[in-house]
């Protein structure tokens, strides 16, 4: 016998995950036009699940722009969304913004900003910035 308390109950449980859900669609959405390179269709994917917060999509629709793949090239706009996934612990994203930091892509040029990113993401064990932060690590003003 359906239990309909439990299924109402079940029901208005599941509307609070349904941003999680939607975006997790949309992202999917976006690497299958990524795969068949229509990199336009994928950056308005990316755009609706990187609204909803999810980090890999904020990542990847910030590279988009980095690289002006599907979207007029924006250093700025690669910069704000590489912060909105570093600022949720994307590894990746922390090592990006770092260089978007180390060479004033998009944000005023400022190392100690760069070095700020670069170690959170060293911190977490991503290489590039493991590297960098050794690399840098040498330099005048960072002793």
């Amino acid at each position: 016998m359906l239990n309909l308390k439990g299924f109402l109950s079940f029901c208005i449980s599941a509307v609070g995950f349904l941003p999680v859900i939607l975006a997790a669609g949309d992202y999917e959405s976006a690497e299958l036009c990524l795969k068949e390179k229509k990199f336009s269709e994928a950056v308005k994917f990316y755009r609706k699940a990187a609204d909803e917060g999810h980090a890999e999509a904020q990542l990847k629709l910030g590279g988009h722009y980095y690289g002006g793949i599907g979207v007029e090239r924006n250093f700025a706009e690669a910069a704000k969304w590489f912060r909105r996934s570093a600022d949720q612990g994307h590894l990746m994203a922390q090592c990006l913004l770092g260089n978007c930091y180390f060479t004033g892509a998009g944000v005023p040029l400022d190392r100690r900003e760069a070095m700020k990113w670069f170690r959170k993401s060293a911190d977490g064990g991503f290489p590039p910035a493991v590297y960098a932060v050794k690399r840098l690590g040498n330099l005048p003003e960072f002793r």
